[in-house]
């Protein structure tokens, strides 16, 4: 029953109309933006089973070894088995080789590329592949293309399964992106008018907190109270964040800056590793959250952490 939910909910287009009892923390939604505000609300409780693997989950950027060794360790140590998924780059086969080298330099010994190609890996060696490994990692890219290729796959069932089962899940950048239920598509839904003749300012289009600003879609779902965004302070990507937590204030925004990661428990709960820091913006218990009529937002007691390695943040 759950393995088919969760096909089912990859579905493209599917809205999320699924009964309230039938949900879990395993389900990723398809939510139309239209559908967002109503089908947030019925979010229960976490459901987690206890033996639910940990998520590792990193900003990009040059990923310092301490992230890497926390992510073998929960992998296995010298034993582990990890998996390197590149399917959100344009290179996959080149990204692929270059994290395998990484992996392999830090002492561990069988690490495999995922070369399996969209709409090919439902064959028993791909699904042997994901589920042989004792850790899974998500290079980055483009989330989109991730989402694309997993959807509607008994591959994707394999990768809940996996993680259902205690093993570690990890993805930087894109691949963090990919982990949160409902997922930054890194566009915006009405680009504003740029001159032609003017450069257009590096990876900088969100330049307003608005109202249904940003754009969102179904990403794995292995964490339903947060939405990741990555790259966040070096990017200067707080505007987005912030609207897309406006628009959906039961959901808690969670800003992991570049060589910076969290590592998330079962419960969803969470501490920051690495070298820099994580952006944390809370609209639960906001106030006053209106807009103008050309659909600027304003808000009151939104809740704001910036939280360093070694600090946590408890969802409760």
């Amino acid at each position: 029953m759950w393995n088919a939910l969760l096909g089912l909910c990859l579905l493209a287009g599917q809205t999320g109309n699924l009964d309230r009892q039938q949900k879990s923390e395993y389900q990723p939604v398809q939510l139309t933006q239209a559908s967002h505000q109503q089908s947030l609300k019925t979010i229960p409780a976490p459901t987690t089973p206890s033996q639910a693997g940990p998520l590792v989950i990193i900003g990009g950027g040059k990923i310092p070894d301490t992230i890497y060794h926390k992510f073998i360790a929960l992998s296995g140590g010298q034993k582990a088995r990890i998996l390197v998924v590149p399917l959100a780059s344009s290179i996959p086969l080149e990204v692929g080789e270059t994290a395998q080298k990484q992996f392999q330099a830090l002492g561990v010994s069988q690490v495999e590329v995922f070369a399996c190609k969209t709409g090919g890996m439902d064959t028993s060696p791909c699904l042997q592949q994901i589920r042989s490994a004792t850790g899974i990692f998500f290079t980055g890219g483009d989330q989109n293309k991730l989402a694309a290729a997993f959807a509607q796959t008994q591959a994707f069932q394999a990768l809940a399964q996996q993680h259902q089962q205690g093993k570690v899940l990890a993805g930087t950048s894109a691949g963090a992106a990919i982990m949160s239920q409902v997922m930054l598509t890194g566009d915006e839904n009405q680009p504003p008018q740029r001159n032609p003749n003017e450069p257009s300012p590096e990876d900088r289009p969100f330049d307003s907190i608005q109202k249904q600003h940003v754009q969102t879609t179904a990403g794995f779902g292995f964490v339903n109270r947060y939405i990741i965004d990555q790259h966040f302070i070096k990017r200067q990507r707080q505007n987005r964040l912030i609207s897309v937590v406006l628009d959906q204030p039961e959901l808690i925004g969670i800003g992991i800056d570049e060589s910076t990661g969290i590592l998330v428990q079962a419960d969803q709960s969470f501490e920051v590793i690495g070298l820099a820091t994580v952006m944390v913006f809370d609209a639960r218990q906001a106030t006053g959250i209106t807009s103008d009529a050309q659909d600027n937002y304003a808000v009151r007691n939104l809740k704001v952490h910036l939280l360093k390695a070694g600090q946590g943040f408890d969802w409760h």
